[in-house]
């Protein structure tokens, strides 16, 4: 919901027991059914726009029905909910939109331009909007007509320069970025750009074909090159960068390095480019050529590094595998009702398993909210570390997260042979709600926004890829390497 508002297709605890510090057997993660969700669908409707007032009168029609509101006769619908909540009941057209200012920081990104990307606009222009964006994200569909606005306004000021970044949950936006590129060796790059964006529910390879041949191309030179090596090339590069400049989602816009996420509309983004076009005067009346701006402002910029320089030392007390003192320390902040938090396991223990007896691998708690049984399996959990036997109930949590109900919780400490008695009386008296809080506050103080959070050695892990490869080259060139 927070990507739909930007507009962007990314607590005196008992001491816990700890597990022993000896080399430990190689683990195998549980098996973990992966949630059902279509992407592409849930994008779709989430761009959708939504119509607030019918959405608060469904709601205040809910709250009539369970007698939480009045029945005031004459009310139109949601007009309670409006009075009682105004800030959160205003429809979207009256709700203030968003700053720009939560979306951009004066953080430069180094982004480095090839120069035989897409580009419109003049080449020495005082201000490179570089646009990171997906044919089939109907947010970048969005950003489209604010381009064109910016480009007609600003005129030689202004030079947008397209990147591709295909997300890998719309399985015909790699394709067509390959049919863009392709229209672009002849010249047509714009061209067919307009026009995916214009049927952009229809990127099969037969439609990208039928739109080449319209516009009048050369049809065995476009197969060929949609087909080439050097189209490839060219975007799996955008992908690399993207990676190394934050771009996580779709669209990324910077503007002179300078990072927006979200479809943003023309007047949030205009006044950044009025900083950004004052500052290039500014550097070209002291000598800086108009050509060589961009380059100038992006040479110190920043490049995405896989760890956080911030290194933060956790104190609470933690259930973990592994030697205590091992030179590799993986923290996860997880859920146990997180579908996402279910699919990490299977990472976790194969990166322990990589490593034998240089990892030490730390659970650590931070039910979310909206959760409603979290916080209870988070306390189950602990409660089954007091027994030896915290891996065995994490194992067992994450492999039934439909089903964490109180009885849920009662019968797999059964199942794993624990004193059911001594585990119901934690439950109970609320033993270990200190311990999961504690853990969550320092999560906070960490950074630790959502679930799973992981850090190695302290620092926040940022890579996008969460692949086990990637964790081990990390380790390997960050942690090991350097010790």
């Amino acid at each position: 919901l927070a990507l739909a508002a930007a507009g962007c297709c990314e607590k005196k605890q008992e001491p816990v027991q700890q597990a022993a510090a000896v080399q430990a057997a190689p683990v195998v993660a549980p098996k973990v059914e992966p949630p059902s969700i279509d992407y592409e669908k849930l994008a779709t409707l989430v761009a959708e726009k939504i119509d607030t007032d019918k959405l608060v009168g469904k709601v205040v029609d809910k709250l009539k029905a369970d007698k939480l509101v009045g029945q005031e006769k004459a009310e139109v619908p949601g007009e309670a909910l409006r009075r009682a909540r105004p800030e959160l009941a205003a429809s979207s057209k009256d709700r203030p939109a968003p700053s720009a200012r939560a979306m951009v920081d004066n953080t430069v990104w180094k982004l480095a331009l090839r120069g035989d990307e897409p580009m419109r606009g003049a080449k020495e222009a005082l201000v490179t909007l570089v646009v990171y964006s997906d044919y089939q994200c109907p947010f970048c569909k969005r950003v489209e007509p604010t381009m064109d606005q910016i480009i007609e306004k600003y005129g030689d000021s202004v030079r947008q320069v397209w990147k591709n970044n295909p997300l890998p949950f719309h399985k015909n936006a790699r394709i067509s970025a390959q049919a863009t590129c392709a229209a672009g060796i002849q010249g047509k790059f714009w061209e067919l750009h307009k026009v995916l964006f214009e049927n952009n529910q229809k990127l099969e390879k037969e439609d990208l074909l039928g739109y080449a041949k319209t516009l009048g191309l050369d049809m065995p030179k476009f197969e060929a090159d949609f087909a080439g090596a050097a189209c490839a090339k060219a975007i799996d590069d955008d992908v690399k960068l993207a990676g190394e400049v934050g771009a996580r989602g779709t669209p990324n816009i910077y503007i002179n390095g300078r990072q927006i996420r979200g479809a943003l509309p023309f007047e949030q983004i205009e006044p950044i480019i009025q900083e950004e076009l004052t500052k290039a005067k500014a550097m070209v009346e002291k000598g800086t050529a108009a050509a060589a701006v961009y380059d100038e402002i992006i040479k110190a910029g920043k490049v995405f590094t896989p760890l956080d320089e911030a290194v933060f030392t956790f104190q609470n007390p933690a259930p973990f595998k592994g030697p205590a003192d091992a030179p590799v320390v993986l923290t996860v902040y997880s859920d146990f009702q997180c579908p996402f938090c279910s699919r990490i396991t299977k990472t976790e223990y194969e990166v322990f398993n990589m490593f034998p007896g240089k990892v030490k691998l730390e659970f650590r708690n931070f039910p979310l909210t909206f959760h409603k049984d979290a916080h209870l399996a988070a306390q189950a959990a602990l409660a089954a570390d007091a027994q030896g036997k915290f891996w065995e109930m994490h194992d067992k949590l994450f492999e039934n997260q439909k089903a964490l109900t109180r009885p849920d919780l009662d019968k797999y400490a059964g199942e794993l042979g624990l004193d059911v008695d001594k585990f119901k009386k934690a439950l109970d008296e609320g033993t270990f709600k200190a311990a999961v809080d504690a853990q969550m506050k320092e999560g906070e103080a960490a950074g630790v926004r959502g679930t799973p959070s992981i850090y190695l050695n302290g620092r926040k892990f940022q890579a996008a890829d969460r692949e086990a490869a990637t964790f081990k080259k990390i380790i390997e060139t960050e942690i090991l390497a350097k010790q």
